[in-house]
């Protein structure tokens, strides 16, 4: 798992007085002591590399929510170049499986969801 503590990319778009205790915590050490975006994006190099995948071959993020948020600021950071050599298309979004079994309860799907994807 790659795990970094990075400073905002852009701290002129940070509030602080829209943040909460925990929140602004966390903003605070992270400007104190986070890794800028580029050494951060570095530093991720280098642990994908030491993964030795096959050619062709990528992470498949796993979240909640991912498309909506956690990718979009992935693409952001790495550039769309570079987060496409690294990951894989086929997400697996768990936020998006409550919806498709709730479709196919409804009767909208003739059959139930495929667990092929999870």
């Amino acid at each position: 798992m790659f795990d970094v503590f990075m400073k905002p990319k852009r701290e002129e778009n940070v509030d602080m007085n829209m943040l909460g205790g925990k929140q602004k915590e966390i903003l605070v050490n992270a400007l104190n002591y986070g890794l800028d975006p580029w050494t951060a994006i570095e530093r991720l190099d280098e642990w994908f590399k030491k993964l030795n995948l096959p050619l062709r071959k990528g992470i498949v993020p796993l979240g909640h929510n991912y498309c909506a948020f956690d990718q979009l600021f992935m693409i952001d950071w790495l550039g769309k170049a570079n987060y496409e050599s690294m990951f894989r298309s086929d997400v697996r979004d768990l936020c998006c499986w409550p919806w498709r079994s709730t479709i196919w309860r409804t009767g909208i799907l003739s059959e139930y969801p495929s667990l092929a994807w999870v």
